[in-house]
Parts: structure tokens; C-alpha cells; sequence
């Protein structure tokens, strides 16, 4: 209490733009999941962390997320009001890379959508959270979060950036299912880097109270850059100037730690994003440059975990396809070499080879690939009937692979000092309410 009675802590308006620094309190049990959490494929990891939302386990795992990509970012040199000018630098250097991506031909440009989405139907998701009791009524907390009410539509969805974003997808004939869907990152045949980058983002959202100052950097960064609208040329869900007032309302209230943390958001979101659209650039070469096989074997290995059970006595050589496609180690050249030496490729009486026919309205095989990838095996067939055998090498897809291995070597050496490992006491109602308005320290 002050002098005249009044409590500091009620004043209004509330100009915090950063929570005290507390622990994170895990149980044991829960630190022994998070464990298991950490070691899965960077796919595995996003699908738990969008289904589970608040078990110790999952806000360890997002804690030693957040660590991962920020602990190692170097003390910034300039305060946040500079910060519009390095977003400004770095979308002139991105944009000319990302609007070459999306005047590519039809097949790579689909590819590329693909793998964005994910990013691209998240953003935002790190203000899902950010107005709670541990927050409200700070200033910079409902300027975000009116900025969140805006991407969300204004309470009408068909004016929401997920919406419109899933609209120029479908333009572009890219259909993927909703992003809690259990095969969402399959179908957007996400790279291991794509969901990693799409973990950072999950975990931030779970935690937002705790790491405000980047969470406002992060919602600046982000959208300044502008990188999914430019790409998929979505309209934006609104004008630059709530971000530009977001930055000088920043500025103005917080101090030299708030903004050094504000700024380190900033130069994260764009080495993401650099690193998200170089391997985007890298995954468009590499699909451009495949040849027919290659092609094909993409196709085969793509489909063929859930082709196998299908085909019941059918073989290629000497070898059942159930088997076949059935093997972890199969060898995609061998395998595409004895297929076009068999009766399936060969031209049938009526001039069609019975693979082909499999592929046809009523066929056994139709509607198994979508059209363009039975462009591509109708191209192949006509190929090995002409006669042509050239050397079957299969190009592996790398793209954004060593970027990736390095966030899971971090993650998987993650130790965050704040978080403290005790099994859960509430002593008292007081200490109850007082973890309920903190609910993502416990």
C-alpha cells in the first residue's frame, strides 16, 4: 500500500508489459514424460502438443521449446523502436525469393503450399491464450488481443485469415483436413524443419503470460514479414498500422529488459523465417529437378504404407506387393526396375496396360492418386513401352534436414534453470487461487 492508501498494484492503466520472473513447477512424473516427448519425430511432437493442452508433461515440453530457440540468441544492440527497420530489411531480402516460389509451375507450386501450411494456418495461435487473469488489464495484453479478435474474423469466420488462407489453398487445388486432424502434417507432407518451426510457435502459445515481451515481438515480426499472405497471395486480415502502434506503444512502456527480450523474439521469427523459406526454395529445386523415375518412386513410397494390405496375391517378380510394401527397407529402384519389365506396364489388347486401366473410372486403383500424380505414372508407362530404360537413381529428399537435426540435438539437451521438479502441494484456498490465476507456472 502507498502513503494515501491506495494499492499499486490496482492502478490504472496497467502499463506491464512483462510478468515477474517464477518457476515452472513439474512433477516428477510429468518430467519423466517430457523426457519421452522430446525424443519423438518433430510429426509426433506437434500432434501431442496440439491434442494436449495442459499436462505437466506437455507445458515442460513447450518450456524447454521456447529455450531451445531463444537461449542461445545473442543480447541485442538496438532497443524495440528500431525494430521495424530489421523486419523492413529482411522482407526486401525474402520477398523476391518467396514470389519466385509462387510463380513456379502448377505441381512444385502446390508442393510448396503444402508445406507452409502448417505455419501459414498457425499464425497467431501464440495469442490463442494471451488475455488471462495472470495478464488483464494490461495495456499492451488487449492490444494484442484485439489484434488476435481481428484474425480471427470479427466474430464471422468467413472474414478470418484461416479461412482465407484455406481459400487460396483450394485455389491452388491444395485440400488439407483440419490442422488437429491425425494425418494433417502427412497430407501437407510436412518436412521435419516444418513442424519443429510449427512446435516454437504451439509452444509460445501455451505460455504467453510467462514470455510476453516475445510474444509481442513474435506477433510483429510475424505478420510485418507477411511471408504466407505474399506466397499464397492471401489478402491480410488487416492494415500495418495496429502492428506499427503495437511497436511505438511497446517501446513507450516497457524498460531495456522488456525490449532487449522483444527484440531477440524479433531477430528469432526472422532467422525462422529465412530458414523456413530457404528450405522451401531447396524442396522446389529438388522436385524440379527430379526425373521421371524419381518421380514415380516418390509417388510409390508415398502411397505405399497403406497399399500393401490391398493388393492380396498380386506380386511384382517374385515378390507379393503386401510383402513388398510391407518392408521398412525396400528398395525403391529395384523395385521400380522389375515393375516396368511387368505385365502390368506392358501394353494390353486394347493398347492400354493393365496398370493403367487399374487407374480408370471403375478401376480397382481409382481415385488411389489424384491427377497429377497419375499424369505422372501415365507418362512413366508410356515411357518403358517406348522402349526407354535409363538408370534408375532416386534422389532422396533432404530438404531443411540439417537445420532440423540441429533444433533436436538443442531440444533434446534442453534444461531450462527456472523449472523445478516437486510433487504438487496447495497449502491453503490462498495458495490455490494464487496458482489458478498462474496456472501456467504449475
Amino acid at each position: 500500500m502507498t502513503a494515501s492508501g491506495a494499492n499499486p498494484y490496482c492502478e490504472l492503466p496497467d502499463r506491464t508489459v512483462a510478468l515477474p520472473a517464477r518457476t515452472f513447477e513439474i512433477s516428477p512424473a510429468g518430467r519423466a514424460e517430457a523426457d519421452r516427448l522430446r525424443r519423438l519425430p518433430a510429426a509426433e511432437l506437434f500432434h501431442r502438443l496440439i491434442r494436449d493442452q495442459e499436462s505437466d508433461a506437455a507445458l515442460l515440453t513447450c518450456r524447454r521449446l521456447i529455450d531451445t530457440f531463444l537461449e542461445d540468441l545473442p543480447q541485442p544492440a538496438i532497443g524495440s523502436a528500431e525494430a521495424g527497420s530489421l523486419v523492413a530489411e529482411a522482407r526486401a531480402e525474402l520477398a523476391p525469393i518467396v514470389e519466385g516460389l509462387a510463380g513456379l509451375p502448377a505441381d512444385v507450386r502446390q508442393l510448396v503450399y503444402r508445406q507452409r501450411a502448417p505455419l501459414a494456418l498457425l499464425d497467431g495461435c501464440w495469442l490463442d491464450m494471451v488475455s488471462q487473469p495472470a495478464t488483464q488489464p494490461a495495456i499492451i495484453v488487449n492490444r494484442l488481443y484485439a489484434q488476435h479478435y481481428a484474425q480471427r474474423g470479427a466474430g464471422n469466420r468467413l472474414h478470418s485469415q484461416e479461412h482465407r488462407r484455406r481459400r487460396a489453398l483450394e485455389a491452388a487445388e491444395v485440400t488439407l483436413p483440419p490442422i488437429g486432424a491425425h494425418d494433417f502434417l502427412a497430407r501437407a507432407e510436412a518436412r521435419p524443419l516444418t513442424a519443429l518451426h510449427a512446435c516454437w510457435y504451439l509452444a509460445l502459445s501455451r505460455l504467453p503470460a510467462n514470455f510476453l515481451p516475445e510474444v509481442a515481438g513474435v506477433q510483429f515480426a510475424y505478420r510485418m514479414l507477411g511471408i504466407d499472405d505474399l506466397l499464397l497471395g492471401s489478402r491480410p486480415v488487416s492494415a500495418t498500422e495496429p502492428l506499427t502502434s503495437l511497436l511505438a506503444e511497446f517501446t513507450e512502456l516497457a524498460d531495456q529488459a522488456a525490449q532487449a527480450r522483444f527484440v531477440r523474439a524479433v531477430q528469432l521469427v526472422i532467422g525462422l523465417e529465412r530458414e523456413h523459406v530457404g528450405m522451401l526454395a531447396e524442396l522446389a529445386r529438388w522436385r524440379s529437378e527430379l526425373s521421371l523415375e524419381s518421380r514415380v518412386a516418390e509417388i510409390i513410397a508415398k502411397h505405399a504404407g497403406m497399399a500393401g494390405r490391398q493388393h492380396g496375391r498380386v506380386a511384382v517378380g517374385d515378390r507379393l506387393l503386401s510383402e513388398a510394401f510391407g518392408d521398412a527397407e525396400l528398395d525403391l529402384a529395384d523395385f521400380l526396375g522389375r515393375f516396368r519389365e511387368s505385365g502390368y506396364v506392358t501394353r494390353g489388347r486394347d493398347g492400354i496396360s493393365p496398370f493403367t486401366s487399374a487407374m480408370k473410372f471403375g478401376g480397382p486403383m481409382f481415385g488411389i492418386f489424384d491427377e497429377q500424380e497419375a499424369a505422372v505414372f501415365r507418362s512413366w508407362v508410356a515411357s518403358a513401352q517406348a522402349g526407354e530404360r535409363p538408370t534408375i537413381e532416386i534422389s532422396p529428399n533432404t530438404a531443411g534436414n540439417r537445420a532440423a537435426e540441429h533444433w533436436a540435438q538443442r531440444l533434446a539437451a534442453s534444461e531450462p534453470a527456472d523449472v523445478v521438479v516437486a510433487d504438487p502441494v496447495v497449502a491453503d484456498d490462498r495458495e490455490l487461487f494464487f496458482r489458478l490465476v498462474n496456472i501456467e507456472n504449475f
